[in-house]
């Protein structure tokens, strides 16, 4: 691993104060994990262990996903799945002298979420209280500590990765309009995936684009709807099926080659 030197503007950088002392403690450390591609794994029991080697006693895995969520919030990081390995990429890194990564590459999406990101910052305490060493979140104290929710999360939860421009923009929209909470939607995108993977290898090319999906506000579809069988009848529905419980826009949703790009008419 090369020796890292962290520039000293880091300390006055507004994306870099807006974490909490956890995350920060969590990113700083995270720089001397990356290659010289700025890349890393984002498995979060492979991110502790990396981060925090001998501190497992008081960092938990839970803790991983919230302090990524955190740092991508605040575009210091982009989380993404590429060759099916979860992966991570700093923001705005300079390439080392390696000439490959093991890790593969982010989509073009993701290199043009973080060409054009824009942080816009929040007001900040101009005398933070310092906590140097990542205390762990009890299940108490769950509800008294705000949870963040990155958009860019809530698109690896989804069944189908395609179009993670246009599917962040329209997470980003949903959250916007108050009607859900990043948890919540993250929840239910989890219980989605749940649902897809159930069902018949031949009907999962009929997953819609995220962004189709999140713009038409099928979150708040009744779970129940996103259940399938696998026997098929001659014409094509289920045996047994119920109308009252058939997937939304079956036989209208886009296959995994569609060329369209998720937005909503």
């Amino acid at each position: 691993m090369p020796n890292r030197y962290i520039r000293a503007s880091a300390i006055e950088s507004e994306a870099v104060n807006s974490l909490s002392w956890q995350a920060e403690v969590f990113y700083r450390r995270l720089l001397n994990r990356v290659d010289d591609f700025g890349r890393f794994t984002s498995i979060p029991a492979l991110l502790r262990a990396a981060t925090f080697p001998l501190q497992l006693d008081r960092v938990r895995e839970a803790d991983m996903p919230r302090l990524l969520a955190e740092c991508e919030k605040a575009g210091l990081l982009f989380v993404y799945t590429a060759e099916g390995k979860r992966c991570l990429v700093v923001n705005k890194w300079e390439q080392g002298r390696a000439k490959g990564s093991e890790y593969p590459a982010p989509s073009a999406d993701v290199c043009e979420q973080m060409r054009t990101y824009v942080y816009g910052c929040l007001q900040m305490s101009p005398t933070p209280t310092p906590t140097p060493i990542p205390t762990p979140i009890s299940d108490s104290d769950s509800d008294t500590v705000p949870s963040i929710v990155s958009a860019g999360a809530i698109y690896e939860a989804f069944p189908k990765k395609v179009g993670r421009a246009e599917a962040v923009k329209a997470i980003e929209r949903t959250l916007k309009a108050g009607t859900i909470t990043g948890p919540a939607l993250l929840a239910k995108v989890q219980a989605y995936a749940a649902a897809v993977a159930t069902w018949p290898e031949a009907d999962r090319r009929f997953v819609p684009h995220p962004a189709t999906w999140f713009n038409r506000g099928s979150f708040d579809d009744d779970p129940a709807t996103w259940a399938r069988g696998d026997v098929r009848t001659a014409n094509g529905g289920f045996a047994g099926e119920v109308a009252s419980v058939r997937p939304q826009g079956w036989g209208n949703e886009l296959p995994l080659n569609s060329n369209d790009d998720g937005r909503s008419a």
